[in-house]
């Protein structure tokens, strides 16, 4: 998964909505902050009571391109569960 990076202003954000039409891809924006958590990016095992099972909602990274803004402003450990979530293959190669 490549790292778009540059100055503000620089259409980053129209360059990947158009490249997701282009493949038929699915988009997502996701909006960075300070307190955001590793598993608020890969999502959490959540207890299905009806079946009493444990079932993993898919977290924002679960897309075929994500915009995640300024990074930067994200804890260490969240940061370096985006870059290895960038580095993981789905193993077809």
């Amino acid at each position: 998964m490549p790292l778009i990076e540059g100055v503000p202003g620089t259409a980053k954000t129209l360059t990947v909505k158009t490249l997701s039409r282009i493949i038929n891809a699915n988009f997502r924006p996701y909006p960075v902050h300070a307190d955001l958590m590793p598993s608020d990016i890969t999502g959490t095992n959540v207890f299905n009571i009806a079946n009493f099972q444990l079932q993993p909602p898919a977290g924002p990274i679960f897309t075929d391109l994500l915009l995640a803004d300024e990074i930067n402003r994200t804890p260490p450990k969240t940061q370096a569960a985006l870059l290895e979530a960038m580095e993981e293959t789905s193993g077809d190669n």
